[in-house]
């Protein structure tokens, strides 16, 4: 999943003239770059229907701006520590909020989050992720306000994805009373849903135009501050400077582009907000490729690499340095675990050892070149990286062939003809944003190599799964943290892939809008109730 990103409004498109567009303190203004599919995130794997969600919908729990679990619809966080929990990890409880309306004044109850369980596990909608609620058993309404989940078998990350706003694909909590079954998402017209629980209500959706919401006076922290948000749809990047310039818009978001940045930045009344995002960069090596069965190759790779420099060349002031899957502060993160360092003579030398010395500009074996297929998609910034990639390992006299493909057919399921689920590559420059999840093993297990799941490199370490397992099954964040260090440090020892540091987000805002606070997982309209203007 990537991070939702925000651009400016096309004064061309909206069919205005270039000039000073008077601000008002009743409305925030920031667009998208597209409709977005489906108004439901139960529907869709689409950033932009997950932030509209964030607006208008409620969830059992939210996340902070630190990615951290708080009480949204339920009154409180399940834990071991209050009962919620149950110390083998198999039943939850949620506690309701009382007296919370949906936006049409009907009740909102325990049997909404039954029913939206419901939908979420109909076998005739295809809904894009199930993560966590295959191994639910059963969701059972104690009361109007009470809500018990009973697991199959213990899962660590449970509550981090049932109806919570934390989870990879985050579903809000569906209107019973509005939908009436649970077939009817079979052909939605809930696409266009106006009914939510959250602080924003949806007033008007012109496809293709705008979304505009306006605040709800009955939302259960009081109404929002701001009174109206509007949302215009505008795919073109190209004005992007010279609308947020004369105030079209209010809020933008810069990550990964350097020019806009340093043209923002040399702005007035214009505050730039930069924020660690928990999305990970590495390097993939298709580790059933014959030439990664040696691990003096793979130890080459990382010695020849100078990950700093690659990254801060690719990413500049969005690139955050790290040697494992986890920011400084998240649960198992380990400030002991790094990576070998850049040192070419050492990749030279691991590689004579396994037998590919060079032959003029390139290396050999046996009369054939050592040489990888970097498989890519056609976006500029990948581009980029392929090329810096592709000399930087030139310098070890290792040939890189880039293969520049369609993301629809890169990231097409096996039986379409995926490129990555296929395994046809040797490498793949990764960058993975796993929600306020903290497990990520399924990008390393062997029951998720392809077809099966995302570990496109095709690890299968009996330690690593076991370590998984163990996590998995436990309610003790420490024995979670300590096999999640575990992963990481083998995944580091055996060079299963190269770890190139995270991504770095920034937005630019007005210098008197307050309370915006950008989310490590890319959740960035969590607290909207919050936002206020200041003069």
């Amino acid at each position: 999943m990537r991070a939702l990103t925000f651009v400016l409004l096309s004064a061309v498109l909206a069919g205005c003239t270039v000039g000073r567009v008077a601000q008002s303190h009743d409305v925030l203004r920031f667009d998208l770059d597209s409709d977005p599919p489906s108004l439901n995130a139960m529907l869709v794997d689409n950033p932009n229907s997950v932030a509209i969600d964030e607006l208008m919908d409620g969830y059992l729990l939210r996340s902070d701006d630190r990615g951290r679990l708080i009480p949204d619809m339920a009154v409180r966080v399940p834990t071991v520590a209050n009962g919620d929990l149950s110390a083998d990890g198999r039943r939850i409880v949620y506690r309701l909020r009382h007296g919370v309306t949906w936006h049409d004044g009907a009740p909102f109850t325990s049997q909404d989050v039954v029913f939206s369980f419901q939908a979420a596990m109909n076998p005739r909608v295809n809904v894009p992720d199930r993560s966590g609620f295959d191994d639910v058993e059963r969701v059972v309404a104690r009361d109007h306000y009470t809500v018990e989940v009973r697991l199959r078998h213990p899962y660590a990350p449970a509550i981090e994805t049932f109806f919570a706003l934390s989870a990879n694909v985050p579903y809000p909590i569906l209107p019973a009373h509005k939908i009436a079954s649970a077939t009817v998402l079979e052909h939605p017209p809930f696409d266009a849903h106006d009914v939510g629980l959250g602080p924003y209500r949806l007033v008007k959706w012109a496809r293709g135009d705008r979304l505009v919401f306006e605040a709800n006076p009955k939302y259960w922290r009081g109404p929002p501050k701001i009174a109206r948000i509007e949302l215009p749809i505008v795919p073109n990047q190209n004005a992007e400077f010279n609308l947020f310039r004369t105030g079209a818009i209010d809020l933008t978001g810069l990550t990964g582009d350097v020019q806009l940045l340093q043209e923002m930045q040399k702005l007035s009344g214009v505050r730039i907000q930069f924020y660690d995002l928990n999305l990970i960069r590495y390097l993939v090596l298709q580790r059933e490729r014959p030439i990664f069965r040696d691990i003096r190759i793979r130890q080459a790779l990382v010695a020849a690499l100078d990950r700093p420099n690659f990254m801060r060349r690719l990413r500049g002031v969005f690139y955050s340095p790290g040697d494992g899957d986890r920011l400084p502060g998240a649960l198992g993160y380990d400030p002991t675990l790094h990576q070998p360092g850049y040192d070419l003579a050492r990749a030279g030398a691991l590689l004579d050892a396994a037998g590919w010395t060079m032959h003029g500009t390139f290396r050999e074996k046996n009369g054939e070149r050592l040489s990888l297929e970097l498989v890519t998609t056609t976006v500029p910034s990948a581009q980029r990286g392929a090329v810096l990639l592709q000399a930087a390992l030139r310098q070890a006299g290792i040939e890189v062939r880039v293969r520049s493909i369609a993301s629809s057919v890169l990231y097409a399921p096996l039986g379409a003809g995926g490129t990555l689920q296929g395994g046809r590559f040797d490498l793949f420059l990764n960058g993975w944003l796993p929600g306020g999840v903290d497990d990520d093993s399924y990008l390393w297990r062997c029951d998720t190599r392809p077809p099966a799941g995302e570990n496109y490199g095709r690890i299968c370490d009996a330690d690593i799964d076991r370590w998984a397992k163990t996590a998995l099954a436990s309610t003790d964040s420490n024995v979670q943290a300590a096999m999640y260090r575990n992963i990481q440090r083998r995944l580091v020892r055996d060079t299963d892939i190269i770890f190139l540091g995270f991504s770095r987000g920034a937005y630019a805002t007005r210098t008197s809008l307050a309370g915006f606070k950008p989310s490590r997982i890319g959740r960035s309209l969590w607290n909207s109730w919050e936002w206020h203007w200041t003069n």
